[in-house]
């Protein structure tokens, strides 16, 4: 019998096309319990994409180029299930082929040990709804701000 994966090796960059049917789960979704009692600090953790940018990149490098804010296509080694990490206008957040219980309890799974990861100094500047921005982590303290282009004021950004 095969022994299974530890936690520093269950999660893996996926190659070729993932499956994915919109998103499955934000974040905040997966800690429901948790933010039951949040005095907002957790709350705005889990919504930072400079946070969960910051993490991922510690584990699996540089983003995958796509559409989004920025994605990682992963596969966990034990169910072999394949889903997106990723960030877009709704947040930090997740997406599989089905939402099933057990799915869900993969990407609970990742996200805790995601939480646990310390930020790698990273950047990444994108578009979104208020425009120009910036996410990742500077000293190994995430950030989101907005980008400032020459001769522009920036983007007010409500948070």
């Amino acid at each position: 019998m095969r022994a299974s994966p530890s936690d520093e090796d269950r999660f893996e960059r996926a190659s070729g096309p993932v499956a994915g049917g919109g998103k499955t789960a934000n974040r905040l979704d997966l800690h429901a319990e948790a933010l039951a009692s949040d005095d907002g600090t957790l709350a705005r953790r889990l919504s930072s994409p400079g946070d969960f940018l910051s993490r991922l990149w510690s584990r699996f490098g540089p983003p995958d180029p796509g559409n989004d804010v920025f994605w990682y296509a992963l596969r966990d080694r034990v169910t072999g299930l394949r889903f997106i990490a990723y960030c877009a206008g709704s947040g930090p957040a997740y997406a599989c082929a089905l939402g099933t219980t057990r799915n869900l309890e993969v990407l609970a799974a990742f996200d805790a040990w995601i939480a646990e990861t310390p930020p790698s100094d990273c950047e990444l500047e994108y578009e979104d709804d208020f425009g120009r921005a910036r996410a990742g982590a500077r000293g190994g303290a995430p950030f989101d701000e907005a980008a400032v282009s020459e001769g522009r004021s920036p983007p007010r950004r409500e948070g």
